[in-house]
Formats: structure tokens, sequence, C-alpha cells
């Protein structure tokens, strides 16, 4: 995961903004929405890096899409676009991921067994 200084910028005022509002929780579970979404959807992907589609027909289209599933992230996604940053979303989305999860002290683990975990196992 590259981790340039706009990368990190973008991710630590999402982070911020998100703490203020007192949605950092929200933000963070759309923020894993939408790197599905974008992981899964070339056409997505293509219509952000088109230098043929203009500005605001780009922000038409992502707030459209995004208002659904991840309306925190619309000012985002607007502001990465206008800045030409798009290649850079992805990026920004994990590292937002990792700061949040670093903020409040949330560790990441990954768990193999022979047979799937109950519900009150998983929340351990």
């Amino acid at each position: 995961m590259e981790q340039g200084r706009a990368t990190t910028s973008y991710a630590r005022a999402l982070l911020e903004w998100a703490l203020e509002k007192n949605i950092a929780k929200e933000t963070y579970l759309q923020s894993e929405k939408l790197r599905l979404f974008v992981a899964q959807n070339s056409a997505f992907t293509e219509l952000l890096h088109s230098p043929i589609v203009t500005f605001t027909k780009k922000k038409q289209i992502t707030e459209a899409i995004l208002k659904d599933f991840a309306p925190n992230l619309i000012s985002l996604v607007t502001i990465v676009i206008k800045n030409q940053r798009e290649k850079n979303l992805m990026n920004i989305l994990l590292v937002f991921q990792r700061l949040y999860r670093d903020k409040l002290g949330i560790i990441q683990s990954h768990v193999e067994t022979a047979s799937e975990l109950s519900d009150e196992r998983k929340k351990m």
C-alpha cells in the first residue's frame, strides 16, 4: 500500500472530520463498502480515470452511486476527483481504515478454524 503524503493527508482529514462529527465508526464501515465496490467494479474505476468524462459528470454519477451505501464519503470522493487523485482513492481508504483502527486500538486478526465460529466467539 503506497502511503504518499497526499494519500495520508486525505486519510487523516477524513478521520478528523468523522471523529469531529461523531460518525467515525459509520464512516469506517462505509469506507470498507466503498473499497469493495471499487475493487469489484472496473467500470466505476474506468469512469473515475477517464479524461473524457467531465468533473461535473463524474461528481453526479458518484453522488448517485454512493448516496445509498457510502453517503459519508461523497465529499471525499468529490475532492479526490476535483484534485485529480483518483488513482489514490483505494490507498486513501486503506490508510483511513488503518488510522481509524490505530486510533481506537483495534487489532485485526485472521482466524482459521476447522468448523465455523459461533457469533458469540466472533465477538470475542
